[in-house]
């Protein structure tokens, strides 16, 4: 069985914006039952490996199958849970397409921001904290892992992050054009996740107060930063208390904040600046009064557009310089596993046998735990119709031990 890499995408070059954000609300708030939908494709054996990558401008599922037979099932359940029928938007990448894309992910030149920095940081988040089901020496892990190092690479080697790199930089810039000097300008901060965090950390010399669901999880940035926190029900119970800020900031995901954002509106400042970036916006389009600016994501577009010119040549370069990267890095080691049966079953050989029943007879003292070294071999990733032959080699090695001592098991095991 020759597995490879696929992936299943929507991203903000082919679907409309107003269905990403629709998509992204719904997973922030169904996040176990698409975790259900993909462990459902692993017990189904339809693929046997899964990471996903969801941001507010692209949903991406990274996959270890052996064809493509995930494709039906994987769009009726997105329908099915989403109602947004999004299947024409998707489209499916393979092999050399998929180590190339996600390499370019990483590096931000795939990103509406070039450049932009948080998706580095939500790339790595997505498989070694969440959203993901990998096996040791796991072949997604592996892209992944290379990705990021080759990203690093020309992060580091580029003027690549000159410019804007997140949201966070515009809307800096934005409240930094408004007001030559925030030092005495009131800041309520709603959100404390990546873009919250950006905001605590480089408003933090102006004091900035700061309120989420839970804002007590984040105890640890509000000592180490310099800002106040507010807890939510003190808003609740007491809107009026928004009439003390000059600039809102909201950073949550979905309208979480719009039914309370209601009953404050009436209590505004009238020269306050209201920077919703939610995903979609959550308050902006609550605010009638003309005379408070308000600020959304879509209203970045501009000085987006203007900051990526002056980046495309290094763009172009980097793209150029993945392919060679590619072909020289990533593709040798994915051949190499291919060799290997292309799960990381290489090591699952002879002598990684023989070894496996050595150190169980000397951990038990002669005792070997036959189906504990099964256990050890499943996890590694050994398909299921291969445990009769494995078993079949335990056996042979235990009844081969038997003429050995413990002492000449020692010898052994230490050479091998």
């Amino acid at each position: 069985m020759i597995l490879k890499p696929y992936l299943l995408k929507l991203d903000y070059k082919g679907t409309p914006q107003n269905h990403l954000d629709n998509l992204y609300k719904i997973y922030r708030n169904n996040e176990n039952k698409f975790t259900d939908i993909f462990n459902e494709g692993i017990r189904k054996e339809m693929y046997y490996e899964w990471i996903l990558l969801s941001t507010c401008h692209r949903f991406e599922v990274y996959l270890l199958a052996e064809n493509l037979k995930f494709k039906d099932y994987l769009l009726n359940e997105f329908n099915k849970l989403t109602n947004l029928n999004l299947d024409k938007f998707f489209k499916i990448l393979k092999e050399r397409e998929v180590l190339e894309h996600i390499t370019k992910v990483a590096t931000g030149v795939e990103s509406k921001i070039i450049g932009e920095k948080d998706i580095f940081i939500q790339m790595k988040e997505s498989y070694e904290i969440k959203n993901c089901y990998c096996k040791k020496n796991s072949i997604l892990r592996f892209i992944f892992d290379k990705a990021k190092m080759i990203a690093l690479k020309y992060r580091n080697s580029t003027n690549i992050e000159s410019g804007f790199t997140s949201y966070g930089d515009i809307a800096l810039k934005i409240l930094k054009n408004k007001y030559s000097n925030l030092e005495n300008k009131k800041i309520l901060i709603f959100g404390a996740g990546n873009l919250g965090k950006y905001f605590i950390k480089n408003l933090s010399s102006f004091n900035p107060f700061v309120t989420s669901r839970n804002i007590y999880f984040y105890k640890k940035d509000y000592e180490k930063y310099n800002i106040n926190p507010i807890e939510f029900y003190q808003i609740e119970k007491n809107p009026k208390m928004l009439s003390n800020f000059d600039i809102i900031i909201t950073c949550l995901a979905g309208d979480f904040f719009s039914s309370v954002f209601k009953k404050c509106i009436k209590y505004l400042k009238k020269d306050v600046i209201v920077l919703d970036l939610g995903v979609p916006p959550n308050i902006a389009n609550l605010i009638i009064d003309k005379k408070i600016r308000k600020y959304t994501l879509s209203q970045f577009s501009p000085l987006i557009q203007k900051d990526n010119i002056l980046k495309e040549k290094i763009k172009e370069k980097i793209k150029e310089k993945i392919k060679e990267e590619i072909k020289k890095t990533i593709i040798e080691g994915i051949e190499e596993r291919k060799e290997k049966n292309f799960m990381g079953l290489s090591d699952v050989n002879d002598k990684k046998i023989k070894a496996y029943v050595l150190r169980s007879s000397l951990k038990y003292n002669g005792k070997i735990s036959k189906e504990s070294i099964l256990g050890k071999l499943f996890n590694e990733g050994i398909d299921k119709k291969d445990i009769t032959k494995f078993a079949a080699k335990i056996d042979e090695e235990i009844e081969w031990l038997k003429n050995l001592s413990i002492e000449e098991q020692k010898s052994l095991f230490e050479e091998l």
